[in-house]
Order: C-alpha cells, then structure tokens, then sequence
C-alpha cells in the first residue's frame, strides 16, 4: 500500500488503520446513495477537506483538450482530468504527466490557443503544439521564435473573448494579435491595468469553453473575469467555490 501526498503525510500514515478503512466506506456509500446528478463522491471529498485537509494546492496549468473536450489540471508530474458535467475529476486519476507522450513534468502552462485551437504547452524559453493526430508533442521549439515578443518562463497564457491572447508573466501582460503573429504595440502592461481585479504572479489561467468564462488561479485561490464589468470577481477559495472540486483539487493517491 502506497499513499502519495503533498501535505498529512505523516498524519495518514500514524492512522492509516482508521483512514483507509473509512476511506472506502465513504466510497460504497457515496455510490449508494448519491445521485448521478449530484457532484461526485461528495461525502468522501467532504471527509478529506474536514479531516485531513488535503484539498488545497495550486495548480501549474488548466485547460480544455480540443481532442476530447476534457479539461485537464496539471501539477508537477501529475495530471487529472475533469468530468466537466458533474464538475469533479474522473476516476483514476492523478496520472502521470508521462501519458501525454513528450510532454515534461511541472510546465509553466497549457494553451488552447483559441486562433486555431491548437493545444500548446510552455515550459521555460520553450513550447511545442501538442499532436493530436498523433497523441504526442510536437517538437520543442523556442518561445522566441513562435511567439515574437512573448518572454520566457511564462506564468500564465489563455486566449480571451476579444479574440487575443494574453500571456502573464510577474507583474507584466503580453497581448498577442493572433492574426499578426506577434506583440500587440504598446505590451507589455502592468496586468492591474489591462485586467483590473486579478493579482500579479498568476499560476494558470484559462477561458472554459463550457461557461464561456475565463478563470485565473494564484496559489488555492482563483478570480473570475466579468465580460460585462471588465474586471475580476474574487479572490474565491478552490476547494470552496470552484464546485466542490475536491477530487481535482485532491492531493491524495491510494494504490492497492
């Protein structure tokens, strides 16, 4: 028996004689008596928020697959897929990041570049355009080169409802004029200014093509842009208000 975490480990382990046991009791009664229409495993996550604290991390990049449509949360060299229906991560998952082939452990971003909807991921002064076609990454080419203007190390990218696509990085934001292939004149900007309400040193940022809304997340925390007030709600806490997400947000595996 393997428990892998980032936090109560060693408190899981001092009880693991209580925990495991309860831990699948949960999981027979969340599938006896919750409903398909309900967020999953509602009571099991419940327990581990209450008891273990165990919900609360951040995360090094989010987005949609165009492929399946799946969001994807990326943490070091884990990953976990959303069932964007009921709002919780799959079955089974964190997975290693190893699965998506050629793709490294702990990226700075995941894009789903809304000009072509392409998926791109970022990492360091690098990127490539993931294969779908093909199920693997591309080549690994630099920033510099595909992304004119574009600095390395990004913190956060996602492509907003003005048809641009921002990239974040420390205090600055980066418009890039898809069309132009390149940086929009006047960028970089301090992010308080073009995005009013969001906090500098984003972890991950993404337009949800499901609520057509765009998310940023910072640390456990995470802000929603208002369209129609052109500034961010927030700051919200994930394993609160972002639908009772505790299996994505969850920092616990259990191999038998």
């Amino acid at each position: 028996m393997h428990a892998w975490l980032y936090n109560g480990e060693m408190f899981v382990l001092k009880y693991a004689w209580i925990i495991f046991p309860l831990y699948f009791l949960l999981s027979i009664i969340s599938e006896v008596f919750e409903q398909p229409s309900q967020e999953c495993n509602f009571l099991l996550a419940s327990f581990f928020v209450s008891i273990l604290g165990l919900c609360e991390t951040s995360f090094d990049a989010i987005d949609l697959w165009s492929r399946n449509g799946k969001t994807y949360f990326f943490k070091g060299n884990n990953y976990w897929r959303l069932d964007d229906a009921k709002r919780c991560a799959e079955r089974n998952f964190p997975k290693n990041v190893s699965n998506w082939k050629g793709v490294p452990g702990n990226i700075d971003e995941m894009l789903l570049w809304g000009h072509n909807w392409g998926t791109y991921f970022f990492k360091g002064n690098r990127y490539c355009r993931y294969d779908d076609y093909n199920d693997r990454a591309g080549t690994f080419w630099l920033i510099s080169q595909g992304w004119p203007g574009v600095p390395d190390n990004i913190d956060a990218a996602f492509t907003h409802s003005d048809g641009k696509t921002y990239f974040f990085k420390g205090r600055l934001v980066y418009q890039f004029d898809n069309v132009a292939d390149r940086v929009s004149a006047g960028y970089p900007k301090l992010v308080s200014a073009v995005f009013p309400g969001l906090p500098d040193n984003l972890d991950t940022a993404f337009r949800w093509y499901k609520d057509m809304k765009s998310y940023f997340f910072k640390g456990v925390e995470f802000y929603i842009w208002r369209d129609s007030l052109n500034r961010a709600d927030g700051p919200f806490l994930s394993k609160y208000n972002w639908k009772n997400h505790c299996f994505v947000w969850k920092t616990i595996s259990i191999n038998l």
